[in-house]
């Protein structure tokens, strides 16, 4: 049973969160009063294209940007959600190294043990994850920016992989190692059915993220946001960092039970944003905005 939708609320707190990302400034700020046109963008200290310039500053000729996988894969998604052009030559460096990493040493999936077949995460079913670096350098712990932290190395990949396919497929490109990667994804749905056997449930919402985003894989995608709906409780999911979730969906948005989830999400998420519009914890603005933009989505709909 979950929590009731209350529009009062997720007005009231729509506003608490935009006038406090507001006063922040910067990339939430600007990406905010780009999603709710009553959230006005003058006074923000920054323009949109000051933002935009800044996050271009850093991005090294060969595509990569803050030394990292990740933080590559993050800089194409700030600049998408800035508005920037998909065409344009910034994306398209980025772009263009993150697909060089796909199916290289250290993607999730590699090799094979008979435990691992078992479950489907060896290289029988997986093909063309991205990989975030060497097997012998060690990713985790890995704190995605709006705070969800894994500390086991294959789920740590598995996570980096799908942030970076999201990242492509926002950008509208399909490559045919973009859809083996897709149908990677497609052949873990009993893993997901066991829920928190093997894979941790986190990675559900990574998973469902990057299937929502495809129309071939949309039925899918569909078949997971189920299982996501049988499995939601009144408090979100057991064990699952609620951004994550959130963040997932809102990737997923296209497809109408996503949708239905974020709205019974609402409720759940304005429960942690306090009298000043702020959300506590690791990743804290980056909350914010996902819970600002949650609550956007709902409220308009």
């Amino acid at each position: 049973m979950t929590t009731p939708f209350d529009a009062h609320l997720v007005g009231q707190t729509l506003s608490l969160l935009g006038a406090a990302l507001a006063e922040g400034g910067g990339r939430p700020a600007q990406v905010a009063a780009r999603l709710v046109p009553d959230q006005r963008a003058s006074g923000l200290g920054q323009s949109r294209q000051e933002v935009i310039d800044q996050l271009q500053t850093g991005i090294a000729p060969d595509g990569t940007a803050g030394h990292g996988f990740l933080p590559t894969a993050w800089r194409l998604h700030q600049l998408l959600d800035l508005g920037m052009d998909a065409t344009s030559h910034t994306v398209a460096s980025l772009l263009g190294w993150l697909l060089g990493q796909q199916g290289k040493e250290g993607q999730y999936g590699a090799g094979c043990t008979a435990f691992r077949h078992q479950h489907h995460v060896c290289e029988h079913y997986l093909a063309s994850f991205f990989s975030p670096g060497p097997s012998a350098t060690r990713l985790a712990p890995l704190t995605l920016p709006w705070g969800k932290t894994f500390r086991a190395e294959p789920a740590a990949r598995f996570a980096c992989s799908c942030v970076a396919l999201v990242a492509v497929l926002r950008t509208g490109r399909r490559p045919k190692s973009i859809r083996q990667h897709l149908d990677s994804l497609m052949a873990l749905h009993t893993e997901w059915e066991a829920w928190d056997d093997y894979l941790p449930p986190d990675l559900a919402f990574s998973a469902v993220a990057c299937l929502a985003m495809s129309v071939a894989h949309g039925t899918e995608a569909d078949r997971l946001l189920s299982l996501l709906d049988r499995r939601l409780t009144s408090d979100g999911w057991p064990g699952v960092n609620l951004w994550h979730a959130a963040t997932g969906l809102l990737w997923s948005v296209d497809r109408p039970k996503a949708r239905m989830l974020l709205r019974r999400l609402a409720p759940v998420l304005c429960a942690h944003v306090d009298g000043d519009g702020h959300v506590r914890g690791s990743g804290a603005t980056e909350r914010a905005l996902v819970t600002f933009r949650v609550l956007a989505e709902v409220h308009q709909h």
